[in-house]
């Protein structure tokens, strides 16, 4: 998937797949690629690569994971249990072009 490298985390995009699946398995639910749209690594450059420091940088890196949509839009699935929803895939990005991070539904 699409890859971007950030120098800071981007903490409005929600928990990343690996951190959604987790929170779906202590409730005793499916884990699925639905859960977020991307997974989140951090990782350090090695030191003296860049000009305002001599120690290690460390670098978040966003991959974009393949979702069940036909047309590739981002997806989440909603982990509460007693969402109206019924664990179908909510638009990640809403019509007015914003992230969302929370279930439409129930929020």
């Amino acid at each position: 998937g699409t890859r971007m490298v950030t120098l800071h985390p981007i903490l409005s995009l929600g928990c990343d797949v690996v951190e959604e699946n987790c929170r779906r398995r202590m409730k005793g639910q499916e884990e699925s690629l639905d859960a977020s749209f991307f997974t989140c690594e951090k990782l350090k450059l090695g030191e003296d690569v860049v000009n305002w420091s001599y120690k290690a940088i460390p670098v978040w890196l966003y991959t974009r994971v393949r979702q069940s949509t036909k047309d590739g839009c981002s997806v989440f699935l909603c982990f509460n249990s007693q969402c109206s929803w019924g664990g179908n895939p909510s638009a990640a990005v809403g019509e007015d072009g914003f992230l969302r991070e929370e279930c439409v539904y129930c929020g």
